[in-house]
């Protein structure tokens, strides 16, 4: 490079690096590389950590990123593989990727991704469809609990009534009520 630009001469800096720094410093350098995708940037952040043993605040220093430049790429790698290839097939951007880490069931993932791909939703639109899973998968667990609260009503009941009609059968006697310990 610096002969096709007409240099005779490049300043340079030669430094002795153990197998273990040279390797970092490529790893490095290719993570510098322009046309590095998100998820291939947070699977070389991962592969530093990892393989130089690096805690996070260490290689941001090291790279003069944020630390939480550094997390929120990592965590896109808590996406499933298969939403991973999507994301880069479709070319959908991190913040796409980072809408989908707020929801933590995978089969939803994969339809809001899908929805997503399918209507060609921008990151605005992402986030929408995310919060409305949010707010109905929410809707749901109310209605759920609800239903069980009723249900062990129904339950309790049932069996007390049964119970009464047993004492009264064992017994002869005309029994109304039975208060149960959960009763007060």
């Amino acid at each position: 490079a610096a002969g096709m630009a007409g240099l005779t001469k490049v300043p340079a800096r030669v430094r002795e690096a153990s197998e273990e720094e040279a390797g970092m410093i490529a790893l490095v350098e290719n993570i510098q590389r322009e046309n590095l995708g998100y998820i291939e940037e947070a699977k070389a952040y991962q592969t530093l950590m990892e393989t130089y043993s690096i805690p996070q605040q260490e290689l941001a220093r090291k790279l003069g990123k944020n630390q939480s430049t550094i997390s929120n790429k990592i965590r896109i790698l808590n996406l499933p593989e298969d939403i991973q290839h999507l994301l880069v097939e479709h070319r959908l951007t991190e913040r796409h990727a980072r809408a989908l880490l707020k929801l933590d069931d995978d089969e939803m993932r994969r339809q809001v991704i899908e929805k997503v791909i399918r209507h060609q939703f921008n990151v605005r639109q992402t986030e929408k469809l995310v919060e409305e899973c949010l707010v109905r998968r929410e809707k749901l667990e109310r209605e759920k609990k609800k239903i069980m609260r009723i249900s062990c009503k129904l339950y309790i009941n049932t069996l007390k009534k049964n119970l009464i009609t047993r004492i009264k059968i064992i017994s002869g006697m005309n029994i109304t009520e039975v208060r149960l310990p959960q009763d007060g």
